[in-house]
């Protein structure tokens, strides 16, 4: 009951802006600590008040405070549901956000100020979003009432700003921070050479760059999970004269920094961006003012990436 009333703060007219990410702050610890009361607030219908707040907030200037716990809270009433109960709600929770124009909102607040400016809210929007898009295993529905032949939830994205999502994610992944990398072997991805078939290392990212590592983990995984949602609309997109330059020179720098934790997160997108799609498939053979191709650089990562179900 105390987290209930807690949680209605945020959403009471007369409360300071102040005094609402405050108690947003201990909703988020107490919901972080405890699964049961994230169940509370999806149970209560308590989450669709706390969407509203995140749209207030976006609508101003002056609520960075409120977003900073706002998208956190929102991010664990989108993960795994512990029952089936909650997971049909949960998937209501995601078509009303979509329906408000949450993700227009956000696209429009990170094209009017460099994301660079707001690094710590556009990380925050980056774990928001995968929480959004994420799958959590859907089954088939089978129709037994009207409430059955809902719109889809991807259809519902799709035409309510993940347009403009997918467009920013790839303009603000940090890859001219790529070009300070230093030598570490104990860190880097070995490629193998296959003329010599020796292993040979290659620059990575100086551990003073882990945020900026994260930063692109975090928006590699957000691209994925959009792809997951319908790959030939995620193809469309990617494919369009503007996106497709980024996205390939995205994928040949992130090969080239060799780097573990953006490769587990590179390699499912890059799949899903070929898959049936034979414009594509070219683009990863065509070679560049005599550069490896895509296809090559692919083909030098260690055979676990291919064979290993963690990968």
């Amino acid at each position: 009951h105390d987290l209930a009333r807690l949680a209605t703060v945020p959403t009471l007219r007369w409360v300071s802006k102040p005094t609402i990410a405050l108690a947003l702050r201990v909703v988020f610890l107490q919901c972080a600590a405890h699964r049961q009361h994230i169940d509370t607030l999806v149970g209560s219908n308590l989450v669709l008040p706390l969407v509203d707040v995140l749209v207030w907030a976006l609508q101003h200037w002056d609520r960075n405070d409120v977003l900073r716990w706002a998208m956190p809270v929102l991010a664990l009433c989108l993960g795994p549901a512990s029952t089936s109960k909650f997971d049909a709600i949960r998937e209501d929770i995601g078509r009303y956000i979509a329906n408000v124009g949450i993700l227009f909102r956000v696209a429009d607040r990170f094209a009017l100020v460099a994301v660079t400016q707001q690094d710590d809210l556009f990380r925050l929007t980056c774990h928001f979003l995968c929480a959004l898009t994420t799958q959590h295993r859907p089954k088939r529905v089978v129709v037994r009432s009207m409430q059955d032949l809902r719109v889809p939830v991807a259809k519902i994205f799709k035409t309510t700003g993940l347009f403009g999502m997918v467009t920013l994610l790839l303009a603000s992944v940090p890859i001219h921070e790529f070009d300070h990398v230093t030598t570490n072997k104990n860190d880097n991805v070995t490629l193998h050479n296959d003329d010599t078939h020796a292993s040979q290392p290659k620059p990575v990212l100086s551990s003073s760059s882990s945020s900026v590592m994260a930063l692109s983990g975090l928006i590699l995984r957000a691209l994925t999970n959009m792809a997951r949602l319908d790959v030939m609309w995620f193809q469309s997109v990617v494919g369009t004269r503007a996106n497709q330059p980024r996205f390939v020179h995205l994928v040949r720098t992130v090969l080239l920094s060799a780097r573990h934790e953006l490769l587990v997160e590179l390699l499912p997108l890059v799949g899903y961006y070929v898959l049936r799609n034979p414009p594509h498939q070219a683009s990863l053979r065509c070679i560049d003012d005599g550069q490896p191709s895509l296809l090559q650089l692919l083909a030098m990562l260690p055979f676990s990436y291919f064979s290993d179900p963690r990968y």
